[in-house]
């Protein structure tokens, strides 16, 4: 069967009677992927080749795609993500074994990435014993953010991990000024603060709340951030050998064969249950949903601006919170609405202000074209965040 055990009755039936459980679930799920999905496609055509920032037009890329083409990629980002989401709380619902879930999502994305090697889709990846050294603790922490959210959809509803790692630009401002000399502006520093204060706000009125699944969305926007900032570098660097889709294909790679060891060492139990029949085409295709959404994000990325692109990752954090709780019938208190609403409205006011000032006079600071390339390179980064 393609649906996991979340989906069946108390009894472990598949619920093929109209009044069984697993029809109103699919159909529940789907509409939920289908109307966000149709909503990415209306908000980036609207926006006519992803002009969202008017104000930062200059720095937009030369030659974004026609409005249908940019749109169908921001729909398949958006889709595919809140697909992913969903789909992956379900079977997380059916197996709580967060590290065998987070392998076989490293495992089926890794083999479409090798399929896309084996097909020349895409050029294989040339890697050199130093750049492996260099990518070693950069899968380390790939791992470690992924595992840590997959936890924490475990322990919580993906409506409040989400309104948590919304946060994750706080902790990137803070190691970019830390490993890179780059100072936020007051803007984006005031957009932080609102995006605390809604976690605040929506962590103390959490009705799922767990000190566990806090701290492991936290881990995942420090381990995320970290991750980000360090590619960064690599990305810099003039011998790093790898294009983006290479470089998000190796981390998936990388984090499989890390993660592999450590679920047959400590959920061997889990891995061996979530390997029976009724559960291999959701985990087949949760990995493909990983694979689209990461290919749409470098898309995107690569034919528009960072400022567009991080507006259109930005505004999917929202998107995916509301779809959740519409697939999910998530209990939401008043309270609870307005912590979500300030830390969203705080993510979304940052992506207005992602122009950063290097340490040091604002005499000495580098034109915004290099500004724009700084930002370029910190999204190119952040594109395989799930």
């Amino acid at each position: 069967m393609l649906f996991p055990k979340s989906y069946m009755d108390k009894e472990g039936e598949t619920g093929t009677s109209i009044g069984g459980r697993v029809k109103p679930l699919i159909a529940r799920d789907f509409m939920v992927i289908a109307v966000f999905a149709f909503g990415g496609y209306a908000v980036s055509f609207l926006n006519q080749k992803f002009v969202a920032c008017p104000h930062l037009a200059q720095i937009r890329r030369a030659s974004p795609p026609p409005p249908h083409v940019g749109a169908l990629l921001a729909a398949a980002l958006y889709g595919a993500n809140i697909a992913y989401n969903v789909m992956n709380k379900r079977l997380l619902l059916a197996h709580p074994c967060p590290l065998s879930v987070t392998t076989m999502n490293f495992g089926t994305a890794s083999m479409c990435c090798m399929l896309a090697w084996g097909l020349g889709v895409q050029k294989p990846a040339k890697l050199t014993r130093e750049l492996c050294a260099r990518l070693v603790p950069l899968v380390l922490l790939h791992w470690a953010g992924i595992l840590a959210a997959n936890v924490a959809v475990c322990e919580v509803n993906i409506a409040f991990t989400h309104t948590v790692k919304s946060a994750e630009p706080f902790f990137t401002a803070a190691f970019s000024m830390a490993f890179l000399g780059a100072v936020p502006s007051k803007q984006a520093w005031f957009s932080l603060v609102l995006v605390v204060a809604g976690v605040a706000i929506a962590a103390t009125t959490e009705a799922s709340f767990t000190f566990l699944g806090l701290f492991a969305a936290m881990a995942s926007n420090v381990g995320v951030s970290l991750r980000t900032v360090l590619s960064k570098r690599l990305i810099d660097s003039k011998d790093k050998g790898l294009d983006p889709v290479n470089f998000i294909a190796v981390l998936h790679c990388g984090s499989f064969f890390v993660s592999l060891p450590a679920t047959l060492l400590l959920e061997r139990n889990g891995l061996a249950t979530m390997c029976q029949a009724h559960d291999a085409g959701i985990i087949m295709l949760i990995g493909v949903l990983v694979w689209v959404f990461n290919i749409a994000s470098i898309l995107i990325l690569s034919r528009t601006s960072c400022v567009t692109h991080s507006l259109i990752r930005t505004l999917r954090r929202p998107m995916l919170v509301v779809g959740s709780i519409l697939a999910f019938g998530t209990t939401v208190r008043p309270l609870n609405v307005v912590g979500i609403a300030v830390a969203l409205l705080g993510a979304y006011v940052y992506t207005g202000s992602l122009e950063t000032t290097p340490q040091g006079s604002r005499e000495n600071s580098p034109p915004r074209r290099n500004v724009a390339e700084v930002q370029n390179a910190l999204e190119f980064a952040r594109c395989n965040s799930f």
